[in-house]
C-alpha cells in the first residue's frame, strides 16, 4: 500500500491532470491519518484543488477537519458541498455540527430537525435533537423524538440511554407514573447503568415506597464504579427507617419513643438519647427503641457504646439477624470495619459459630481488609452451606482472593469446582475465562467460558472486556478494538477498559491513539498504583 501511495504522489508531480493529483493527495492524506501523522494528513488535504470530479476527497477531508476542530473551515465549504452530499447523512450531520460550533445555532438546528425527520433511527442524531429541544424548553418535542427512535429501532443495546432521558423528561413534566415506567424499561434493557438505579430509587422514595427505594440505592452503589458517601449514608437512614416501620406494626407506640424520634429528626441528639433511654427503662427489650438508640449513638459518633450494646443484644437474643445488619449498617455511618469485625467475632466466641455470623465476618474482613481472615471465614461458610447458589458465590469470592494473591492454580481449581455445582453465575465464567486466557493459555476454554457469561448478560462491560482480552491474546487486535470502543463509549470512565484499548491500539500500530487513550486512563486512575502503571506505558510508547 505504501509503495502505491508513493507512486501516486510522484504521478501528481508529472503534469498529471487535476483529478489525478487530487486522488493521489487524498490517498496520501488517508495513509498519513491512519499512521497517526495528522500534520502530514493536513498538508496533503490542503494541497487538494477543488474540482467537480474530485468531490469524493471531502469524504475524508471533512471528518479530518471536524476531528481537528476546524469547524470554521467546514462552514466555508458547505455552500459548494451541500448539493453533492445532500443525501449523505454523515456529512450533513458534520455540517450541522460545524454550524453549531461556530455559533450558527438556528441554521444548525433546522438541519438537525430535518435530518432526524429523514432518519428516525439514527441514535447520534436523535441524541443531538433531544438535547436541542431540552435547551429550548420543549420537552414534548424531545419526547416525540425519543418515541420515534425507540419505535424505529426497538432492540438496539444503547437504547437504554434514551429510556433514561425519557424518564427524566416525564419527571420534569411531573408525570411520575410514566417516569417510573420508562426507568423500569431502562433497567430491563441495561441493569448495569448506575444512574438509572438512582432515579428508580428517588422516584420510589418520593412515593413513600421505602423497600423499593432501598433496592434502587443499593443497586446504584453496587453498579457504580465510584464510592458515594452521601448515597451510602442516605441508604443507611432509609434502612433504619424501614426496620423501625416494620417493628411498629402490631403495637401502639409509646409517647416517649415518639418524642425521641421527634428530637432525632431535629438533630437534637442529646434530648433524643435521654427520651429513648426513658423508653428502654420501661421496656428494655423494645426493638424499636434499641434501633433508635443505635442510630442516635452513631450520629453522635459514640461507636464504642453502640457496638457494646449490639454485642450484648446479639449474645442474649436468639434471633441476631437484625443486630448483625445493624452492625453492618453502622460502617456506612463511620464505624471502622475492624471495630465491626471485632464485635461480631466476640459474639461468635460467646454463642458459637453459625452460617450468618461466618458470612458477616467474611464480608467485614474483606472490607477491613484482612484477606487471610476473610479466606478462612469463606472456606468455613462454603463447607457449612448446602445451597448451590450460595456456595457458587462464596467460591467466586474465594477465587478472587486467590487471584489477588497470584495463586492462579488455586483460583482456577476453585472456579472449576464452582462451575461443577451447576448453578449459573456469570462472574464465575468471566473470571475463569480470564484465567484460562492469561495464566493457563487455554484459549478454547476461555472462549467457552466467556460465551456462557455473555449469554446471560451480553452488555456487561466486564464480560466484554474479557472477550476483548481473549481476542488480544490471539492477536486479533481489530476485533478486540471494535469491542472495547463500544464499551468505552458507554463507560468512558472505566480505567481498565481504556488501558486495554490503549494496548490494543499500540499493538495494532496506532501509537497516537494508544497514547491519547492511555493519557485518558491516567486522568481517571482509581489509585496511585493504577496511575503509575499507565504512566509507565506512556513513557515506554513515547520513546
Amino acid at each position: 500500500m505504501k509503495k502505491l501511495v508513493v507512486m501516486l504522489v510522484c504521478v501528481a508531480h508529472i503534469n498529471a491532470d487535476k483529478a489525478t493529483q487530487n486522488l493521489a493527495r487524498f490517498m496520501w492524506a488517508n495513509y498519513c491519518e491512519r499512521g497517526g501523522n495528522l500534520a502530514g494528513a493536513g498538508h496533503a488535504y490542503s494541497q487538494i484543488t477543488p474540482d467537480t470530479d474530485s468531490v469524493y476527497v471531502y469524504l475524508g477531508y471533512i471528518p479530518y477537519l471536524a476531528a481537528s476542530g476546524s469547524f470554521g473551515e467546514i462552514v466555508k465549504l458547505i455552500p459548494q458541498l451541500d448539493e453533492p452530499f445532500k443525501n449523505n447523512q454523515e456529512m450533513q450531520l458534520l455540517f450541522a455540527t460545524a454550524l453549531e460550533q461556530t455559533g450558527k445555532k438556528n441554521e444548525a438546528h433546522s438541519r438537525l430537525v430535518l435530518l432526524n425527520d429523514q432518519n428516525k433511527s439514527n441514535q447520534e442524531l436523535a441524541f443531538k435533537v433531544v438535547q436541542m429541544y431540552l435547551e429550548h424548553a420543549e420537552p414534548e418535542n424531545a419526547l416525540k423524538v425519543i418515541k420515534n427512535l425507540l419505535n424505529n429501532s426497538p432492540r438496539r443495546p444503547n437504547n437504554f440511554i434514551f429510556l433514561f432521558m425519557e424518564s427524566q423528561i416525564y419527571l420534569q413534566l411531573n408525570k411520575k407514573p410514566e417516569a417510573l415506567a420508562a426507568i423500569k424499561q431502562c433497567i430491563d434493557a441495561y441493569p448495569k447503568f448506575d444512574k438509572s438505579w438512582l432515579l428508580y430509587a428517588v422516584l420510589h422514595e418520593q412515593e413513600g415506597k421505602i423497600e423499593e427505594a432501598i433496592k434502587g440505592y443499593t443497586n446504584f452503589l453496587e453498579v457504580s464504579a465510584q464510592p458515594n458517601g452521601e448515597i451510602e449514608r442516605h441508604l443507611v437512614m432509609l434502612a433504619f427507617r424501614q426496620k423501625l416501620q416494620k417493628q411498629k406494626n402490631g403495637f401502639d407506640n409509646q409517647h416517649c419513643l415518639t418524642q425521641a424520634a421527634q428530637f432525632f429528626d431535629k438533630k437534637d441528639y442529646a434530648k433524643a438519647l435521654a427520651s429513648v433511654d426513658q423508653c428502654l427503662a420501661h421496656n428494655a427489650d423494645d426493638t424499636e427503641a434499641r434501633l433508635l438508640k443505635i442510630q442516635i449513638l452513631a450520629h453522635q459518633k459514640q461507636f464504642d457504646q453502640a457496638t457494646q450494646l449490639l454485642e450484648n443484644w446479639m449474645s442474649k437474643d436468639k434471633n441476631i439477624e437484625l443486630w448483625l445488619k445493624a452492625t453492618h449498617l453502622l460502617t456506612y455511618l463511620g464505624l471502622p470495619y475492624e471495630a465491626a469485625l471485632k464485635t461480631i467475632e466476640a459474639v461468635e466466641k460467646q454463642k458459637g459459630s453459625s452460617l450468618a455470623l461466618t458470612l458477616y465476618i467474611a464480608d467485614l474482613a474483606l472490607r477491613a481488609p484482612q484477606p487471610e481472615k476473610a479466606l478462612q471465614a469463606l472456606q468455613k461458610a462454603y463447607a457449612t452451606s448446602s445451597d448451590a447458589a450460595l456456595k457458587t458465590k462464596i467460591a467466586h469470592q474465594i477465587a478472587i482472593i486467590y487471584f489477588d494473591q497470584q495463586k492462579w492454580n488455586l483460583a482456577q481449581k476453585t472456579l472449576e469446582d464452582a462451575a461443577a455445582l451447576n448453578y449459573s453465575y456469570p462472574p464465575v465464567n468471566n473470571l475463569l475465562a480470564h484465567i484460562y486466557a492469561t495464566k493457563s493459555n487455554t484459549i478454547a476454554k476461555a472462549h467457552e467460558q466467556i460465551a456462557l457469561a455473555l449469554q446471560k448478560d451480553p452488555q456487561n462491560p466486564h464480560f466484554l472486556d474479557t472477550k476483548a482480552l481473549i481476542l488480544y491474546k490471539e492477536n486479533k487486535f481489530d476485533q478486540s478494538i471494535a469491542i472495547l470502543q463500544k464499551v468505552a463509549h458507554v463507560h468512558p470512565t472505566d480505567y481498565t477498559v481504556l488501558c486495554h484499548l490503549g494496548k490494543c491500539y499500540y499493538k495494532n500500530g496506532n501509537t497516537k491513539k494508544a497514547i491519547d487513550t492511555m493519557k485518558a486512563a491516567v486522568q481517571i486512575a482509581r489509585n496511585d498504583h493504577d496511575k503509575t502503571k499507565a504512566e509507565a506505558r506512556l513513557k515506554e510508547w513515547s520513546k
